[in-house]
């Protein structure tokens, strides 16, 4: 698939005009280091331009969908100023870029989480609604699916 080939923590699947995107480090619970923050911020800059695809769905490899920042790299950038100013300008890209899609956004949880568990934000953008009939129009808000919302 042209230009996706070199992410390394997010794999990419075209089913039809349906792109799903997977975070891709189980072993970590899909913990958010250094290099899947970088990727992050550029896919769905990405995504957006990609003109064979009309809806993303967003899920995650193995038992979580996504267990949050990896601890040893949220230290290092405590530690280093140059990091933290980095970390914070990727993680701009990644709101401003799934606020600027203009496609659907599903995000599709691997396992339903007890309790009040993590969400994460997912956004159907001003362009999209447009398009989306008026009882489908979902405002941004932090969703969170089990499994069996999207197959």
């Amino acid at each position: 698939m042209k230009g996706y080939e070199t992410y390394r923590t997010i794999s990419v699947e075209r089913r039809g005009r349906i792109l799903v995107l997977t975070l891709d480090r189980p072993d970590a619970l899909n913990a958010v280091n250094a290099a899947f923050h970088a990727e992050l911020a550029r896919i769905f800059v990405e995504v957006r331009h990609d003109a064979e695809a009309d809806v993303i769905v967003l899920t995650g490899r193995g038992r979580a969908f996504c267990a949050g920042g990896d601890i040893d790299w949220m230290q290092a950038a405590i530690d280093d100023p140059a990091l933290f100013e980095e970390t914070g300008r990727q993680a701009k890209e990644i709101v401003f870029g799934q606020l600027d899609l203009d496609k659907p956004l599903i995000c599709r949880s691997t396992a339903t989480p007890p309790g009040s568990a993590r969400r994460w934000p997912c956004c159907a953008t001003s362009s999209s609604r447009r398009r989306m009939p008026r009882s489908a129009i979902r405002t941004c808000r932090w969703a969170s699916w089990p499994a069996t919302a999207v197959r």
